[in-house]
């Protein structure tokens, strides 16, 4: 995670070097993940922060780099109890962080302050690190003897997105943003994470 953390901070501090404008946004959306082990996929519902700097900015485009975060929860608790001793409680809270290092070319409206233009899109890739709650995956062989796995955790792996943005005020350099986005965990235990998501850019 330190690795991360300093890999990060260097790439957005050598990109700061040559930057010529900041912009950050803040939405929700919905993710869906599957592990590997996991038979069912799991939703989320997640808040999202997407800081990014422009650099090679013109009136209609700019290469950025962003760290788009996202913190998700999904699942639910319920629990019941009686005045004859029967009890019922059920968990199946759980949590998701992601944060992708991602380098996407905008084009059009949203690219950059600089471009005011109704309509634009991106489209980029990355790579990134996902964190989750840890769980129990059960198999049977043949004979029925059940071996339980923990899988969840921290991982690492690719990531793409791509979108449209909606230049909104009077100068438009504000931006409404629809971003799908894929990242696939690769180190720890395998994970496809798919997500759609709706963010306002400052």
């Amino acid at each position: 995670m330190k690795k991360l953390l300093l890999f990060v901070a260097a790439c957005v501090a050598s990109a700061s070097a040559f930057s010529q404008s900041f912009q950050h946004g803040v939405g929700l959306g919905i993710y869906i993940d599957k592990m590997e082990d996991i038979e069912d996929p799991r939703a989320n519902f997640a808040f999202t922060y997407n800081p990014r700097i422009n650099f090679l900015e013109t009136e209609s485009m700019s290469v950025s780099v962003g760290v788009p975060l996202t913190i998700g929860f999904s699942g639910s608790y319920n629990a019941s109890y009686s005045s004859t001793g029967d009890n019922y409680e059920e968990n199946t809270l759980g949590y998701m962080i992601n944060a992708p290092l991602m380098l996407n070319l905008n084009l059009g409206g949203g690219s950059s302050k600089k471009c005011e233009k109704r309509f634009g899109g991106f489209i980029g890739g990355g790579y990134g690190y996902y964190l989750t709650n840890k769980t129990n995956s059960y198999t049977y062989d043949e004979y029925y003897n059940e071996t339980v796995k923990e899988v969840g955790g921290s991982t690492m792996g690719p990531a793409a997105n791509a979108g449209v943005r909606f230049g909104v005020g009077r100068h438009r350099r504000k931006s409404v943003e629809v971003r799908m986005s894929y990242y696939r965990g690769m180190t720890n235990y395998k994970i496809n994470v798919f997500g759609v998501n709706a963010a306002f850019n400052f």
